[in-house]
């Protein structure tokens, strides 16, 4: 059958799919290889090739099990035998379908020292090189040792990262399907316990991991996107997703199903169990064990099976459930007939519980975490406050906007809970809170705790409380009034908390003795003071005593005296810092040599009146710099061509926003080799335009998000964004006559699929095909 025949016909594979069930047997079948010693030889030519020569050093026979199987070595500037002693079997080009590292940097060395090597192996890896060169050459049968020996290439050739890795997978598959499809469902290799073999996945990188999940995805025309090696699953390119439903307190990526649709698509793949077994094994894989369902509903049309709460291979530590559209009723009583699930964290979001399901699942788990997110529980709040009280699992509370009577806050020093964040929405529920506390003797062990108040008056009453969490090693405090009188008893609370590490408080009434205290702490390492009231105090630090400790420091809508950003700018060990809608004063006959806080990662100064910069320029000094953050009227006082020239291998995340770009920021930037992110939103170009990069531009490889809202660019701007080859998401607007913007995003989830969400005209759609239609046309869609 022609290869792109299936391709057409993969709408009929959701019920007759067997693909994985060969990708298994393949990978985990046990059979005895013949093995030789194969050497080969490699040099480059002056027609910048790679030539390869074969020379059998030894034809022994030799059995190899799994266990022992197959090897590679390379090593670089060998000295080989002469050429009449040789077979020359191969030739490498540039142009090659896959690409290896190994192989590109001999190609672009102006040298001719390094320029030739040696392989090792004891398998026919040219076979596997001529396949990568020309995936048409694949093989109608494919067998176990190819499928190892391929993945033994990517390793050690060191695979280039590029689209077509994913593209030779998917049609591997395809081929994989034509070969299984019709076999008997009783072959042996098809046998589920044959399945389970060590070391299967020794040999794949993780982004080859990654490339597989989406191989087979693909081929079930599951839409999906990784967002920080987190897993989307979407009905179609062009849904929105929310990354707030990743919690940095669960200890496991996610794989997010972002509604009731692509649910019952993946429902529909699972009805074949290896397809199920195998999908979960490459997630544990690459450490994806929460489980995320979102926009969840049933009805006559669509009824739900939960195959994927009921598999034996189901290695979920976490789920969360949120935004149902109906009762909970039946995914709760379906979590409690999932017998093999054993859950370290649970979480309801915006829902409501209206029966006993909810405590009877809670009951059967050992939970080390438990949340709850504007949830209404329509049951007994007393049952969820003994559950509470009884447990001796749980390590991490998270309520947030619940009603609940917080009796097991007297309980808490014998459940051993170390971390709690509350969100109190009412001023019944803070009182609830403050009343846990009565009668409370013993201090607490708890090391982080976060509230965000109801607009609570903080007093004596709060103080008084917080004496009870001396363990404390993370204290976040926000959405308060802070009272006048509190300086002092506040400041006592904070110096017994002798473990404290991170400190995020907001300032309104606080006093510069009790900020200074704050900042001399030595064993404070992060410090965030935010205002959120229209009037900025003045901060007016002392000398600091010690300025090793602090290692992260934001200030939100202050006003920074000189003196205090002389201290602030004398923190030598400091990475992060971040300088909201500030107003940085001046200072007098400061020079760049008396920065020492010249290992910061991360700076934003957005929104910011930066009059402190007059005189130095910051950027200068900074040499680790990762992630760069400039917005405000002033940007000329930090300007980008001032970037320290070691953030060349650093910066991979930049926003330059409501600032004016000259030809000598824009020479300065295209210089940066592993930026992904740019934002340069609402700028003005002066006297040039973004083409002018150029075709050297060091970031149009690695460039992947790109902001260019309210920019005006030109016709050969417009052409020049075909040059960023892996850009996955696009901002821009049109401008056409006076006063007419017509915005444009464009998202690409993998493979750079195109859209547009909102079309104005049909003039702005032919312009769109013509400017984008070009980019990798035949691999590209643009939705208008």
């Amino acid at each position: 059958m022609n290869l792109y025949a299936y391709v057409k016909t993969k709408r009929m594979f959701y019920e007759k799919f067997y693909v994985t069930n060969l990708i298994l047997w393949i990978f985990f079948q046990i059979n005895f290889v013949t093995a030789h010693k194969f050497v080969y030889w490699f040099e480059k030519n002056k027609n910048s090739e790679i030539l390869f020569y074969h020379e059998i050093e030894t034809n022994t026979a030799v059995n190899n099990e799994f266990e022992c199987d197959y090897y590679l070595k390379v090593s670089i500037k060998s000295n080989k035998p002469q050429k009449n002693e040789l077979n020359r079997v191969y030739t490498y080009k540039k142009e090659n379908f896959i690409k290896y590292e190994v192989f590109d940097k001999i190609l672009v060395a102006n040298t001719m020292e390094d320029n030739n090597g040696k392989i090792e192996c004891n398998f026919d890896i040219i076979y596997d090189l001529k396949l990568t060169e020309d995936i048409s050459s694949l093989p109608e049968k494919i067998d176990f040792n190819l499928v190892i020996t391929l993945f033994l290439t990517f390793k050690y050739l060191k695979v280039v990262r590029q689209e077509n890795v994913l593209k030779f997978l998917e049609i591997l598959i395809l081929r994989m399907y034509a070969q299984q499809y019709g076999i008997d469902s009783n072959n042996k290799y098809l046998v589920l316990e044959n399945l389970f073999k060590p070391d299967i996945f020794k040999n794949l990188e993780f982004f080859n991991k990654k490339n597989l999940i989406s191989a087979l995805l693909n081929n079930f025309m599951i839409y999906h996107v990784f967002y920080e090696d987190n897993l989307i699953l979407l009905n179609n390119s062009k849904d929105d997703y929310e990354t707030d439903f990743f919690n940095e307190h669960i200890p496991y990526k996610n794989l997010l199903i972002n509604d009731y649709r692509v649910f019952y698509k993946l429902e529909r793949v699972f009805k074949n169990v290896s397809i199920s077994n195998y999908f979960h094994i490459l997630l544990n894989e690459i450490d994806i064990k929460s489980l995320i369902i979102n926009n969840f509903e049933e009805s006559e049309k669509h009824k739900a099976d939960f195959r994927i709460f009921k598999r034996s291979t189901v290695s979920f530590k976490s789920i969360i459930i949120s935004n149902l559209l109906y009762s909970s009723e039946r995914i709760l009583y379906e979590l409690n007939k999932a017998i093999d699930l054993k859950l370290e964290y649970f979480g309801l979001c915006n829902l409501s519980v209206e029966n006993n399901y909810f405590l009877i699942f809670l009951k059967s788990q050992k939970l080390k975490g438990i949340i709850l997110n504007n949830v209404v529980l329509k049951i007994d709040i007393h049952f969820f406050d003994v559950y509470m009280n009884k447990n001796k699992t749980l390590k991490y509370i998270e309520l947030k906007n619940v009603e609940t009577m917080f009796t097991w806050i007297e309980f808490i020093d014998r459940l051993n809970i170390e971390k709690i964040i509350l969100s109190l929405n009412s001023e019944s529920v803070e009182e609830n809170f403050i009343r846990g506390f009565y009668g409370l003797e013993n201090t607490l062990g708890v090391q982080y705790l976060e509230i965000r108040f109801f607009n609570y008056r903080i007093n004596k009453e709060l103080c008084k409380i917080l004496r009870n969490f001396p363990a404390l090693q993370t204290l976040k405090l926000s959405n308060y009034q802070p009272d006048k009188k509190m300086n002092r008893k506040f400041h006592k609370v904070i110096e017994n908390m002798k473990q404290l590490s991170t400190l995020i408080i907001e300032h309104e009434y606080f006093s510069n003795k009790f900020l200074n205290s704050v900042f001399q702490n030595k064993r404070i390492q992060v410090l965030h003071i935010n205002n959120y009231n229209y009037k900025k105090k003045i901060l007016k630090l002392e000398v600091l005593s010690n300025p090793n400790h602090l290692t992260h420091l934001g200030l939100r809508s202050i006003n920074i005296s000189a003196s205090s950003l002389v201290q602030i700018f004398r923190l030598k060990n400091l990475e992060f810092l971040s300088l909201k809608f500030c107003d940085l004063e001046a200072i007098k006959n400061f020079k760049t040599h008396h920065v020492m806080a010249t290992n910061i990662r991360c700076l934003n100064l957005k929104g910011s009146i930066l009059n402190s910069f007059r005189d130095f320029d910051i950027l200068e000094k900074l040499n680790y710099l990762e992630k760069l953050t400039l917005s405000g009227l002033q940007l000329h006082l930090c300007s980008l061509n001032k970037l320290n020239s070691n953030c060349n291998l650093t910066l991979k995340k930049l926003s330059y926003i409501w600032g004016i770009l000259s030809a000598d920021d824009l020479n300065r930037i295209k210089y940066l080799e592993v930026l992904i992110q740019l934002n340069i939103s609402r700028c003005e170009f002066l006297n040039t335009s973004l083409c002018e990069l150029g075709r050297n531009c060091n970031f149009l490889s690695s460039l992947k998000y790109l902001d260019l809202s309210y920019v005006e660019l030109t016709l050969n701007d417009f052409l020049y964004l075909q040059s960023f080859k892996h850009l996955r998401n696009l901002k821009i607007s049109f401008f056409e006559g006076h006063g007419h913007n017509f915005d444009f995003s464009m998202n690409s989830y993998f493979n750079n699929y195109f859209f547009s969400r909102k079309i104005y005209t049909e003039r702005t759609k032919f312009k769109l095909i013509e400017y984008f239609g070009e980019i990798n046309s035949s691999e590209n869609y643009i939705f208008l």
